[in-house]
């Protein structure tokens, strides 16, 4: 008896582990298999559906299971009988899901910020917050954080899911976002991002370096080649010229996304464009 409850156990998680990223509630996965939508699972239904999305099981096998789910003998699984097995590990997948959802919304929230200048102030967060702040005022609703993610961030995610974003970042559990929860939020994952970057960038550098600066006398010459409007520094254009020419070069192309944290990682002052002293600093660090 124990061995079948395993058994039949693994079969439902096998089958949650397929379908959690096509359905988001349980109704939802019951109305997938109910083909001829009269609210009962017949057992030729369920086989169909077994059968169709390559189970791993056996016709003998899928009907040892649903006679196992069919608790009323009545030849069909109702609703009920089909939301006692499957909706304990569904809901455990579907939170799991919406999870990893929320963290890439606030991630995507966070590299807005980060776009919006080189060095992340007081003042980008409050521009930031301002913008998502419909109302003018001192504080932002679930529902203004969700339509900021789904409008101006072209996030494709369920509502509930959005709406949960601003539950993490309510911390005190108020039902509104204050600035000071807002930057609570995003601080962190900001730094997480700028060091994911930085690690990035330190190794593009040491790929650079490696291929292209073998000396201090090339890392100049290579400057001057690349300064072609002969100001003794680097805007983003040439730099960015410069570095799909060397994609050529490299094991791993890069996107320009990747080229522009380069370039912000070069320009130490962040002036918007690369002396030869942040060049040079930045190459000679990688002999």
């Amino acid at each position: 008896h124990h061995i079948f409850k395993r058994w039949r156990s693994g079969i439902i998680n096998h089958i949650v582990d397929i379908f959690v990223n096509k359905c988001n509630t349980v109704d939802e996965l019951f109305d997938l298999i109910d083909e001829n939508d009269d609210g009962e699972l017949s057992y030729e239904e369920m086989t169909n559906w077994f059968l169709e999305n390559d189970i791993g099981l056996s016709k003998e096998e899928i009907l040892d299971f649903i006679i196992s789910l069919d608790k009323n003998k009545n030849n069909s699984i109702s609703a009920r009988e089909f939301a006692r097995k499957f909706r304990p590990p569904l809901l455990d997948a579907f939170a799991d899901k919406n999870e990893k959802k929320i963290s890439i919304c606030l991630r995507e929230l966070c590299t807005k910020i980060l776009e919006m200048g080189s060095v992340v102030s007081r003042s980008t967060m409050k521009k930031v917050f301002n913008s998502i702040n419909e109302d003018g005022s001192h504080s932002l609703s679930y529902q203004e954080l969700a339509n900021y993610l789904s409008n101006v961030l072209k996030l494709d995610y369920p509502e509930n899911v959005l709406l949960s974003v601003g539950s993490l970042i309510d911390q005190n559990d108020s039902g509104k976002i204050s600035f000071r929860e807002f930057k609570a939020a995003v601080i962190p994952e900001i730094q997480d991002i700028e060091e994911d970057r930085l690690a990035f960038s330190s190794n593009l550098i040491q790929e650079l370096a490696s291929k292209i600066f073998q000396s201090k006398v090339q890392i100049k010459r290579t400057f001057r080649k690349l300064d072609i409007d002969k100001s003794q520094s680097l805007d983003r254009k040439e730099f960015l010229a410069a570095l799909k020419a060397f994609n050529k070069i490299l094991e791993n192309p890069i996107s320009e996304m990747k080229m522009n944290q380069l370039f912000n990682a070069i320009d130490s002052n962040r002036d918007g464009l690369i002396n030869y002293q942040e060049f040079l600093n930045t190459f000679q660090m990688s002999e």
